[in-house]
């Protein structure tokens, strides 16, 4: 378990910030309250002073581009490291799954964006890129 203390809490409801103690087991969010009392098998840290929110998502994203290529992480990682931890893809009109396996157009497909190309693969549907 581990445990931030005295951090200023953004919860991404739109409320004001306030101060708060964040008890993370895992992967997951265990707690959020005032003042949580430490085990002493848990590691603490001081945040005071700091900000704390939840992952943001990035509402216009074309990273499921990247998420077809090899080693993908190399990609993400700038993202996670500024606090995103969603994306939403596909919402203007081009993305990696969703054209016509035989287009005519596969030349202007990203036209050079993201690095694609016709080996990159080719997903009709959206259920087949996340098959892939």
């Amino acid at each position: 378990m581990k445990l931030l203390k005295n951090g200023l809490l953004y919860d991404g409801t739109g409320s004001e910030p306030y101060k708060a103690d964040i008890l993370i087991d895992g992967d997951k969010i265990a707690k959020i309250a005032p003042a949580i009392e430490a085990e002493e098998t848990w590691e603490v840290v001081d945040v005071e002073g700091l900000s704390v929110s939840p992952g943001f998502i990035d509402a216009h994203s074309h990273n499921d581009w990247f998420a077809i290529k090899k080693h993908p992480a190399k990609y993400f990682e700038p993202f996670i490291r500024q606090g995103i931890s969603s994306f939403v893809a596909g919402n203007c009109g081009i993305s990696a799954p969703g054209f016509e396996a035989d287009t005519p157009h596969e030349d202007k497909l990203g036209a050079g964006l993201f690095g694609y190309q016709a080996t990159t693969g080719r997903y009709p549907t959206v259920s087949s890129f996340f098959e892939a």
